[in-house]
């Protein structure tokens, strides 16, 4: 029953993008509903074959193929989408405030990410394939498959190859955790369904909103940051409102 968390959190990522976002910045901001079925189906195919026997033949047909190597690839490649979004910054001549915010969108992602991916795994302690404790998801693909998807909205109207280009790593990774003998193919899963989730759940609430100081100059570490988000309709709607 545990692992039913993650199809409840599936399911209230859905359904928040069907509520009603209203900030004043004015951009247009992307349906996000392929992300969501994407992400939302990697995590249930995850929780679904999270069974004893389906992880055990998956583990016996990886082991049968490749030698546990003694690599650390994918400890390197995990990073990797990060490292590519400053270079494409660089090579594209972005300005400050795109630099500060993809910025922003990263940590805003790896936070969410990273703290639900940490909280799921105390709550289900799973045993790893060698024996280890806590594999269930795996943070490593989460971790990559979270900046992979910032990258991906930060550079799709750009260059769509350049924007999907964050996501070989991740895979990478996500391989190399079974092949090494770290995670199981739900654990993967699962972790790969959570980074998108969360990284396009970020831009598609658009939550960062640069607004220009009293002094009329905006610098992208110092942005005041607006967030208005209502649900439901009037008069019985509920709502948010943050400004820092």
């Amino acid at each position: 029953m545990k692992y039913w968390f993650f199809i409840i959190c599936c399911s209230l990522s859905c359904m928040a993008t069907g509520q009603k976002v209203d900030t004043t910045f004015t951009s247009s901001r992307p349906s996000m509903t392929p992300a969501f079925i994407t992400g939302a189906m990697l995590v249930g195919t995850g929780v679904i074959v999270n069974k004893d026997a389906t992880k055990n033949s998956v583990r016996d047909w990886v082991r049968e193929r490749y030698d546990i190597p003694n690599t650390s690839i994918d400890d390197i490649l995990q990073h990797s989408p990060i490292a590519m979004i400053y270079i494409a910054d660089l090579a594209l001549g972005s300005d400050k405030k795109k630099v500060g915010r993809h910025t922003r969108h990263l940590i805003t992602t790896q936070a969410l990410t990273l703290g639900t991916m940490l909280l799921a795994k105390e709550i289900t302690n799973t045993p790893r394939p060698n024996g280890a404790s806590h594999a269930f998801p795996s943070g490593h693909t989460a971790y990559t498959f979270a900046s992979a998807g910032v990258m991906y909205q930060s550079f799709k109207d750009d260059n769509l190859l350049l924007a999907y280009s964050g996501y070989l790593p991740a895979i990478t990774v996500g391989a190399y955790r079974m092949i090494k003998d770290k995670h199981w193919i739900s654990d993967v899963l699962v972790g790969a369904g959570m980074g998108i989730l969360f990284s396009h759940l970020t831009y598609h609430f658009d939550i960062w909103h640069s607004r220009t100081d009293k002094h009329g100059k905006k610098d992208f570490m110092s942005d005041h940051t607006s967030v208005n988000v209502s649900f439901g309709t009037a008069p019985g709607g509920v709502g948010l409102s943050v400004q820092f």
